[in-house]
């Protein structure tokens, strides 16, 4: 890479350093040791990316234990791609076998679509196809009318439960690693804990439901690792944490209100959330963000994926 514009924050395995106007820094090639780039001043940065684009090559993530090997056709689009681990026994992307898997997606996304659409797509395709699943049940939803009340605590729990956390999350994980995205939806049993015991009748906090609930926040911290509390080095990392702590808040709060609830069928339910939820980030992002450019076809994928499997079927689930 040669810096045209502004000042670049290097990694390259446990070394840090910065490159300005001027500067280069190459990596050799044959050698498994991860590296990123940054741009943490607030002035923008420029720089140059030179490589072979070979049509065939091979990508280390150390951090992962994961290799990709993969090769190019004559247009430059990956026709083939396989995963490796360290030791080369056969694995699957470290974008969807790591724990925090959808974190690591939506990283990828953010490579090539700005983050309220994200949200917005990732919503919109799940809305998609559960309200196909919905129709093919009768439009089944409420057993008895609902009153007033419940009714704005059904639009609230549509934007709670995905509207606004999925907008905080793609645009706080602009700023932090996937690692503390994963801690940061961990902690979300521990949000609901003093809620439910203040807010909800029966639901009292006992020292053995608060022990339970630390251990298991202890094991989610264990099976991420280290990176759960790694620095992504960035100026807006504080205020992205916020934004993922504050996405936790909104699916604790928005688990209360489905108490509030009457009687409902769960597939009526998980859609209509879905359906407020695209109603809100829809409009949104294109007041934020303007008209989104058409994506690749790689990250349509992504986007695809996050609204099927970790919205669609978790819902539906």
């Amino acid at each position: 890479i040669y810096v045209i514009e502004g000042t670049a924050t290097v990694k390259e395995g446990d070394e840090v350093y910065t490159l300005t106007p001027g500067e280069g820094a190459t990596f050799k090639a044959g050698n498994p040791l991860g590296h990123q780039v940054e741009n943490t001043p607030d002035q923008p940065l420029k720089y140059l990316v030179i490589g072979t684009r070979s049509r065939a090559d091979t990508v280390t993530y150390p951090d992962h234990d994961r290799v990709l090997r993969f090769a190019r056709d004559d247009t430059g689009n990956v026709v083939e791609r396989e995963y490796t681990t360290l030791r080369g026994a056969p694995a699957g992307s470290p974008y969807v076998t790591d724990w925090g898997g959808t974190f690591m997606v939506t990283e990828v996304a953010l490579t090539g679509m700005t983050p309220f659409w994200i949200a917005a797509a990732r919503i919109g395709f799940a809305a998609l196809i559960m309200s196909v699943i919905w129709a093919a049940g009768g439009f089944t939803l409420f057993v008895t009318r609902p009153r007033p009340d419940q009714i704005f605590a059904l639009v609230a729990v549509g934007a709670l439960s995905g509207a606004i956390p999925f907008s905080l999350l793609a645009w706080g994980q602009q700023y932090v690693t996937s690692g503390f995205a994963g801690v940061s939806m961990a902690s979300t049993a521990l949000i609901i804990l003093p809620m439910a015991h203040f807010l909800v009748p029966g639901e009292r906090m006992t020292w053995r439901r608060v022990l339970g609930f630390l251990v298991g926040f202890a094991g989610v911290v264990i099976l991420i690792g280290a990176q759960a509390f790694e620095t992504s080095g960035s100026r807006l990392e504080t205020a992205g944490r916020l934004a993922c702590i504050g996405a936790a808040g909104c699916y604790a709060t928005s688990s209360i209100l489905m108490r509030r609830l009457p009687a409902v069928d769960p597939i009526g339910l998980a859609t209509l959330l879905v359906l407020i939820g695209s109603f809100i980030t829809l409009p949104l992002a294109l007041a934020v963000e303007g008209v989104p450019s058409m994506p690749s076809a790689n990250i349509f994928a992504v986007l695809v994926f996050l609204g099927l499997v970790p919205t669609a079927a978790a819902n539906l689930l």
